[in-house]
């Protein structure tokens, strides 16, 4: 299990530009090892009634403070936000599932 590869889970931080414009951007949260895991219908459907599109789904070890409005996760570089989340157990395992979007809009690293 959570043998596919590393991700990281940034938090995003508000601040300012010099020119004082609000700008985010990411400091590491953790990396976790995760696994890929497969759309149900149910995600599938989910993501067409709320009209946005599902970039992937992965498996992480459980941790319950990860949120869509304050993280953000990143694969071999590439930017996903944080749609959906499930905490759950899998094969005695405490796991979370996170539904993927991708960041079309680049954040910046700090």
């Amino acid at each position: 299990m959570f043998d596919a590869g590393i991700c990281e889970i940034y938090e995003k931080r508000t601040g300012k530009s010099p020119t004082g414009k609000s700008v985010v951007t990411l400091r590491l949260y953790a990396p976790f090892y995760y696994d890929d895991i497969n759309f149900t219908v149910t995600e599938y459907y989910a993501a067409r009634q709320a009209e946005t599109d599902i970039a992937r789904r992965v498996r992480i070890r459980q941790d319950k403070s990860i949120s869509p409005v304050k993280h953000v996760l990143a694969i071999d570089g590439k930017q996903y936000n944080i749609g959906r989340f499930f905490h759950g157990v899998e094969r005695g395992e405490q796991i979370t599932d996170l539904t993927l979007e991708e960041v079309l809009d680049a954040y910046a690293y700090a």
